[in-house]
């Protein structure tokens, strides 16, 4: 191996960390600002969409599916209610994606919503947690809006207004149909202008 000199040592270098930075460069779905965040109090009406019933049986998981990094289906308890948390539904931030993570306590989840034995779970926890009736506490329920588990959607609506759910919590790409920001909210809309 050739001797380099000091400018060709850290010519070479500040090549090889430029080619190393970029290829840990990630775009994800808070770079691409493509994450709302839709709240649903008990008496509030919820979206045409996330009641149509399915038809059929859910097909296999589609490879890319909005993922922000929580949980697809979250049951937990907050101090603060997820409305005042959260005034505007787009854009859902990663720093108010940390900031959720910090004021909940999770109570039962499931990394990836897969079938009806995960509803069905959710729906027991829900049956034998009385402890989720806390003073000042909100409990929520959480569901990241895709491809998949838009199937479970509708019986998910269901059992969360049977139990008397303070707020269900929609995660979804605002630019990919359906298009909830287009339907009642209590939330005050765009923070700015829409993607």
């Amino acid at each position: 191996m050739k001797k380099l000199t000091r400018r060709e040592l850290l010519q070479r270098l500040s090549v090889a960390w430029g080619a190393a930075t970029l290829g840990c460069q990630k775009s994800d779905w808070f770079g691409k600002e493509l994450v709302c965040i839709h709240i649903f109090g008990r008496q509030d009406p919820i979206p045409a969409p996330l009641l149509e019933k399915p038809s059929g049986a859910p097909g296999r998981r589609p490879p890319e599916l909005f993922q922000v990094g929580l949980p697809e289906l979250i049951l937990c308890t907050t101090r603060t209610k997820f409305l005042d948390m959260f005034q505007y539904f787009w854009p859902f931030t990663r720093p108010e994606l940390e900031q959720l993570q910090r004021a909940m306590t999770v109570e039962f989840q499931r990394a990836t919503l897969s079938g009806a034995h995960d509803i069905a779970a959710l729906q027991q926890r829900l049956n034998e947690q009385e402890s989720l009736r806390k003073p000042g506490t909100t409990t929520a329920v959480i569901l990241t809006f895709n491809d998949a588990t838009r199937h479970w959607a509708s019986r998910l609506v269901e059992i969360v207004r049977e139990a008397s759910i303070d707020e269900l919590i929609i995660l979804k790409d605002p630019s990919r149909p359906p298009y909830l920001c287009d339907y009642p909210s209590r939330q005050r809309g765009f923070k700015k202008p829409p993607p």
